[in-house]
Parts: structure tokens; C-alpha cells; sequence
């Protein structure tokens, strides 16, 4: 079994830490979801919603909406009902 330690400052460019590091670490910290009840996503009146500030946790990845992001609701179909989600993915290239 190998040994690990990390995020001990570099000495001439002998540690190199990449984002999936701290992903791993903080993961062991944080559940998935959105933190202090931020991200809240308000109608508004002309065929938009608003996501309200905040932060959220997907494995260990953080996600921060800072200001408010305002965004466009397509029109629904005349006969056919539909539901609309918000969804905060992570997608690790």
C-alpha cells in the first residue's frame, strides 16, 4: 500500500497538486449540495428565472453563482405539459 501526504509547500518544484487532489481531500468534508440555502431559483414575470447567489459541493468541486444569473424559460408547448429543472452537473473533462 502506498503512502500519501499532500499540500506541503513546494521545495524547488518538487510537489506539483492538481485540482483532483484538493477534490479528494475536500470531499471528505463536505456532502454534495448547496450550502447556507443560496442558489434559490425565483420565477419572474417574464418568462425567466433568476438563480440568487451562493455555493455548492459536487465531489469535492466547488461551484459559486456570484452575482445572480438570470436565465431564459423557453415557451411551453400549447398541448403538452412539461417540467423545467435547474441542475448544478459536474463535468470533468
Amino acid at each position: 500500500m502506498a503512502e500519501k501526504s499532500s499540500f506541503f509547500d513546494s521545495v524547488n518544484a518538487d510537489r506539483v497538486y492538481y485540482a483532483a487532489d484538493w477534490a479528494l481531500h475536500l470531499s471528505k468534508y463536505f456532502t454534495n449540495g448547496i450550502f447556507n440555502n443560496g442558489l434559490k431559483v425565483v420565477s419572474n414575470d417574464n418568462m425567466s428565472v433568476s438563480v440568487e447567489s451562493g455555493d455548492a459541493n459536487i465531489n469535492g468541486y466547488r461551484y459559486n453563482n456570484d452575482p445572480e444569473k438570470v436565465l431564459s424559460v423557453a415557451n411551453a408547448d400549447g398541448v403538452l405539459n412539461r417540467i423545467d429543472n435547474i441542475v448544478i452537473r459536474l463535468d470533468i473533462p
